[in-house]
């Protein structure tokens, strides 16, 4: 489908930064990006506010969301609890077949990850993580995760891809670690290595979005001297 196509050229031109947190989604502009009318564009732009991306602004159109440091650092703490307390749970409820899937994911997050595909990191990671959450068979531990994730959709493309550098190598690195805490039926380790990790990902994502607001600060200060100069007259 038409839509589907914009969808995906949209998603991963944010996720590689292509368009910045905040920048305008014209919708001129993306009908004669990909030829189209507004109908499918507007679709998909709807498609990905669902997806935590995109925000509509009445009047103003849409926009890459942009991410605010102390929502992610909120989450970030209920995510930190709630994953170790999965791999605490789970570790010695979870099936072996469970953590053959395990491991398996982490054989197609590397492969994903050496190609360069980025939105495939990101679903497969959903996926080891929801393995873990959902073996300790918990509803309630199971109903809060999920909420949660959805929260955590509009930064969490970003953070395993090129524009948060060192989170992917991180998660690629720290995932046989739950893995093998696991597969030893080692609870306390299981929630130490998951927090590890959770802490790992907020410290990159910090690092971006102390970047990010540095760079905009540099770009407004530039625009406002190209556009009021000041003159040798100016200088007392």
């Amino acid at each position: 489908m038409l839509k589907e196509i914009v969808i995906r050229n949209l998603r991963n031109d944010i996720v590689k930064g292509k368009y910045r947190p905040g920048e305008h989604l014209g919708e001129v502009s993306l009908c004669r990006r990909f030829n189209l009318s507004r109908t499918p564009i507007r679709e998909a732009l709807r498609e990905l506010v669902k997806d935590g991306l995109v925000v509509i602004i009445p009047n103003a159109g849409a926009r890459v969301v942009k991410l605010s440091k102390e929502d992610v650092s909120h989450i970030y703490d209920m995510l930190i609890t709630i994953e170790g307390a999965a791999c605490r749970l789970g570790c010695p409820l979870i099936k072996a077949e469970q953590i053959s899937k395990l491991e398996e994911y982490q054989f197609l997050i590397e492969g994903a990850a050496g190609q360069k595909n980025y939105d495939l990191v990101f679903n497969i990671n959903q996926q080891f993580h929801r393995l873990i959450v959902e073996s300790t068979r918990n509803p309630y531990l199971i109903q809060i995760w999920q909420n949660l994730f959805h929260m955590v959709i509009p930064f969490g493309r970003f953070t395993l891809s090129p524009m948060v550098p060192g989170q992917l190598k991180a998660t690629v690195e720290e995932h046989p670690e739950i893995i093998e805490a696991i597969k030893k039926r080692n609870p306390p380790a299981a929630e130490f290595f998951a927090k590890k990790h959770m802490e790992s990902a907020r410290k990159f994502m910090f690092e971006y979005l102390e970047k990010y607001q540095s760079d905009s600060e540099d770009e407004a200060e530039a625009l406002i001297k190209e556009k009021y100069p000041i003159r040798n007259s100016d200088v007392k």
